[in-house]
Formats: structure tokens, C-alpha cells, sequence
């Protein structure tokens, strides 16, 4: 459970912290601000597309052996970002940021469904949908 919940704070602060390293990353990439928003949009585009596959392979293998997979990927390609010189291996690092930030999201409320009863379930989701 308490690794559940670092691995989304950790997707959290990565979508947070992304503004606060742009200009780095503009000039050491040499960029433009729509290449620069593109960049930054990747993570966003990842994990809107990563939704469906993802809840279907928590679906088929266990919730706890993902979660280790994709937060060890998520980690992985930290790394790699901050060592890489190449923007097309930054971006496809950035995808996979994005495709286990969906995860994360994914798993917890796999979690959630697991821990409440039925009825306790949809309060809890549309409390998560409140601003």
C-alpha cells in the first residue's frame, strides 16, 4: 500500500516539477516553446493512451508485480533523462514516465476497489472527481 501511494506522489511531482526544468531543457535541447510543449505534452499523451492496455494487463497479471515493473521503468527512464544528450530518446523516456503514471493511477484504484465493499466504491469515486 505505501509503495501504491509513493509511486503516485512520485507521478505527481514529475508532471509538477516538468515547468520548473523547462528552460534547462529548451536550451540544452535547443527548443522552441511549441517543441518545448510538445516535449512536455508526451507524458500527458502517454498516459491518456495507456489507460485501456493498462487496466487490461492489471486485469491478467497480479496488481503488485506491475506496480514493481512500472515503477522500476519509471525510475529507469528518470535516469536516462537526466543523462541523455539525444531529445528522441528524452521523448520516448517521457512516454514511458507517461505509461507508468497511468499505471500508478490504475493500480490504485484497482487497490481501492479491492478494500472497499461495493457499495463504499462509488462514493469514494466520485469523491475523486470533485476539483
Amino acid at each position: 500500500m505505501h509503495s501504491c501511494c509513493y509511486f503516485s506522489f512520485f507521478n505527481l511531482f514529475q508532471i509538477s516539477v516538468f515547468n520548473s526544468i523547462s528552460a534547462g531543457l529548451m536550451t540544452d535541447f535547443h527548443l522552441s516553446s511549441l517543441q518545448m510543449g510538445w516535449f512536455s505534452a508526451t507524458y500527458l499523451i502517454a498516459n491518456t493512451l495507456w489507460l485501456v492496455p493498462g487496466g487490461l494487463l492489471i486485469d491478467r497479471y497480479s496488481a503488485r508485480h506491475t506496480a514493481l515493473l512500472f515503477a522500476f521503468l519509471d525510475v529507469m527512464a528518470c535516469f536516462v533523462i537526466s543523462i541523455s544528450h539525444h531529445l528522441l530518446v528524452s521523448i520516448m523516456m517521457r512516454f514511458i514516465q507517461g505509461m507508468a503514471s497511468a499505471m500508478s493511477l490504475l493500480i490504485c484504484a484497482r487497490f481501492a476497489n479491492r478494500w472497499f465493499a461495493n457499495k463504499a466504491t462509488l462514493p469514494w469515486a466520485l469523491w475523486s472527481l470533485l476539483p
